[in-house]
């Protein structure tokens, strides 16, 4: 009896070893392998994305003085963190273990050592460098816990409400707010009245302000945390190497283009403006621009704003009329005030300008030919030979002029202004007459005696003084313009001549 059953249990025995290995392949070993790698890919790729998402988050965060964002972006690692977690155990249950420093060789990269784990040393690479960035981010809560409690001195902080908690009453009747993250914290020192337009400064006379012996509050200024930087770019590194691992068809998206191509929306040209109008670039002297409001240039000192970053006319400069490398570079200096256009008024920078009527800005010639401009003759022959004073007192009583029309003293008959009204397809002409004034004379800084020997050198005031025509063609959702300009004549440049009775020496 013994004997039947050892010959039964062997030929069974050899029955199984003698089946084909792909009927055990076919039945066991690729359905699991099949339904991990689908089931792995798409998660790890949503999660990468997310890491990449949150690394911005945080650098944004770490490097304002908003208290929401660092709230916000503090909620978002805690999320992530855990998300990670539950993806990285679903696949292998030991992450530690598996992610220990023994690697393996695989061409010229060290790969994590993947044997018995059920995933390709792809994704293990991946699964590895999703688990190590995600320690380092948890690394970055103590940051951001103690970068809040600095930020509460600065902007307020409201208190959360736990999920399931019922809403707590301040007062009788009157629930307490909850803060919405997704906008900016009420600055403590921000409560600016409204005041009205600054007139633009005269030089060598004290400034009146609309409030006497009024300040008002000054933005912070906030340093990102030293720290957090060699963390952040090791994460970013990281996260690279481990996009470098996925299928060919995985595609990430970069937050910093993102932003980047938002605010080029916001403030710059469009990608085919220029394309659009490449025939007319081409000829000499030309150019495009968008004039953007006047708002843009002009921070609020009621806003939650850091000063240390760069503001919309350092992000987006006026563009230059002339290539130079000299430190002054004449600019199209337009804005947009009112619904109308503008000569931008800082220091002793100013102008006029006026329609011409739907004249083609590139046919346009120097000389203003009566011919091709609808402009009274009187008009026509100042823009070509009005020639600037050559004392400051003088050209601060032109600059007055200009912006308010009243020109009756220099000959005209009809008004001539710093501004006119928008239309689209139009084209205006305009004087542009423009100085980079010595810091001594406007900032009323005292010259030592020992300084005295380079005054010349300190009074030193480059200038330029063109005539231009510009011819708005887009107007865009936001009331800003994309215009067409072109410079006609370059005249000599303006002169001042007595800048030393505006020098405060000691």
């Amino acid at each position: 009896m013994r004997c039947l059953f050892v010959l039964l249990l062997g030929s069974s025995v050899l029955s199984l070893l003698m089946q084909p290995p792909a009927v055990v392949a076919e039945t066991d070993v690729v359905p699991t392998e099949v339904i991990r790698a689908q089931g792995f890919w798409p998660q790890a790729q949503q999660l990468l994305q997310a890491q990449i998402l949150l690394v911005d988050r945080i650098e944004r965060a770490v490097a304002e003085p908003d208290p929401n964002q660092v709230r916000a972006a503090r909620g978002q690692l805690t999320l992530q963190t855990a998300a990670v977690d539950r993806f990285l155990k679903s696949q292998y249950p030991l992450p530690n273990l598996l992610c220990a420093p023994t690697r393996i060789r695989v061409g010229n990269t060290e790969e994590p050592f993947t044997v018995g784990s059920g995933l390709s040393q792809s994704q293990g690479a991946v699964y590895c460098n999703l688990y190590q960035s995600t320690q380092r981010l948890a690394s970055l809560g103590d940051l951001l816990d103690r970068r809040l409690f600095m930020l509460a001195s600065i902007a307020e902080v409201k208190p959360l409400r736990v999920v399931g908690e019922r809403q707590a009453l301040s007062l009788p009747g009157t629930p307490t707010q909850s803060p919405n993250l997704g906008k900016p914290a009420t600055y403590r020192y921000g409560t600016a009245p409204t005041l009205p337009t600054e007139k633009p400064l005269v030089i060598g006379e004290a400034a009146k302000t609309a409030i006497a012996d009024y300040m008002p509050p000054m933005s912070p200024a906030i340093a990102p945390p030293p720290e957090a930087a060699p963390v952040l770019q090791s994460i970013k590194q990281l996260l690279t190497r481990t996009q470098s691992a996925f299928p060919n068809a995985a595609s990430f998206s970069a937050p910093t283009q993102q932003v980047e191509a938002l605010d080029q929306y916001a403030y710059g040209l469009y990608p085919k403006e220029r394309q659009l109008y490449a025939k007319f670039l081409e000829q000499p002297n030309t150019g495009i621009a968008r004039v953007l409001l006047s708002e843009a240039y002009r921070p609020q000192p009621s806003a939650l704003q850091n000063r240390l970053e760069p503001t919309v006319a350092e992000r987006f400069p006026f563009v230059p009329l002339v290539q130079s490398e000299a430190k002054f570079t004449p600019r199209f200096l337009l804005e947009i005030e009112n619904g109308r256009f503008q000569l931008v008024q800082s220091g002793l920078n100013y102008g006029f300008l006026a329609p011409m009527g739907d004249v083609p800005i590139e046919s346009l010639q120097a000389t203003l030919s009566a011919q091709q401009v609808e402009l009274a003759p009187d008009l026509r022959q100042f823009f070509l030979t009005y020639a600037p004073p050559n004392q400051l007192d003088a050209i601060q009583t032109d600059r007055r002029r200009f912006l308010s029309g009243k020109v009756n003293n220099l000959a005209l008959n009809q008004p001539l202004m710093s501004q006119a009204p928008i239309s689209l397809n139009q084209t205006y002409l305009m004087r542009s007459l423009q100085f980079q004034m010595p810091e001594i004379v406007m900032s009323r800084e005292p010259v030592s005696r020992r300084d005295r020997r380079y005054l010349d050198l300190l009074l030193e005031t480059p200038s330029s003084d063109h005539l231009l025509a510009f011819r708005p063609v887009i107007r865009h959702s936001d009331g800003t313009y994309t215009v067409l300009w072109r410079v006609l004549q370059q005249f000599p440049d303006p002169q001042i001549q007595d800048l030393d009775k505006y020098v405060n020496l000691d």
